[in-house]
Parts: C-alpha cells; structure tokens; sequence
C-alpha cells in the first residue's frame, strides 16, 4: 500500500490542509448518542464554533445518531454507527452513517415539513421530526449512498 492511501498518511494530509478529524464507532443501543452528542461538543469547540451553534451541532449528532441506530441499523447492538467529525476552514463537517441493516425513506429536502399543530390535534404521527430538526439547525445537510447505507453529511459554519 502507498503511503498515499494509507489512513495515516490522509490524517497527515487533512491536518496539512488545516483539517482535522476523529471517528466514533458506537454501537446501537439507546445510550450511546450521548457519547457522540459529548464528542460533537468538544469538536465544535475546536472549530471555533459559537456556544448556541455548539448546542445546535449536538442536538444534530444525537438526532442523526439515534435515527441511524434506529432506521438504519434496527436497534441491533452489534450493527455499529459511524460519526466523523472534520474541522475545516470555515467551520465543522459531521458524517454519520449505519450499516443499512433497516431500510427506509428519507424525505427530500423540498418535502412538507412537519407541522406541530397537526401533531396535537391529533391528525399527524408523532415520527418524521428528526431530519426536520437536522435541517433547520444545521447549515448544509445533504444525504448521499455510502458504503453500507445512507450517509447523512452536516456541516455547521462559523457566523
């Protein structure tokens, strides 16, 4: 193997181009989110972000985590979800990805958004709020294939 392939020698890369990351690997039990949610904090911190955008990335990890243990990998402990996060220049990129054990529908980002008063009157399911939430608290959010499933990709900006 080349060193230009070699997970070392890409770490060495991302840090030359002023980027740097950490990977997670959590198993998908109820619990375990907030390890990525404390792991968020710390990574938002070091990439500068504003205290009210650190509390916006960890509430978007601990979502996006607990929908990939769920949708993704079916509550099984040994399916594994993925979080990276990755500094850049202008602020946080975070992957969060499962092993697409569990199919399932992500809505577009042009679909209708849930509406709160329909959920208390009675007349919309209480599900479907997650990547809503996502969406509305990160800045770019965009889900694309990856090796075993769905990657969710969110990046939060420095203001």
């Amino acid at each position: 193997m080349s060193d230009a392939t070699t997970p070392a020698s890409a770490a060495a890369q991302s840090a030359q181009d002023g980027m740097l990351w950490t990977e997670l690997h959590l198993p998908s039990v109820i619990g375990w989110e907030r390890i990525a949610m404390q792991a968020a904090s710390a990574a938002a911190r070091l990439a500068g972000l504003p205290v009210d955008r650190v509390e916006d990335v960890q509430t978007a990890v601990c979502e996006a985590a607990l929908n990939a243990m769920e949708h993704g990998n079916g509550f099984e402990p040994h399916r594994l979800v993925r979080v990276v996060f990755v500094t850049r220049a202008d602020g946080l990129e975070i992957q969060v990805e499962d092993e697409g054990h569990v199919a399932f529908r992500i809505p577009p980002p042009s679909a209708e958004p849930p509406r709160l008063v329909d959920r208390l009157a009675g007349s919309a399911d209480a599900r479907g709020w997650g990547l809503f939430l996502i969406r509305s608290l990160m800045d770019d959010v965009d889900v694309v294939p990856g090796p075993h499933g769905p990657l969710l990709r969110m990046v939060a900006r420095r203001l």
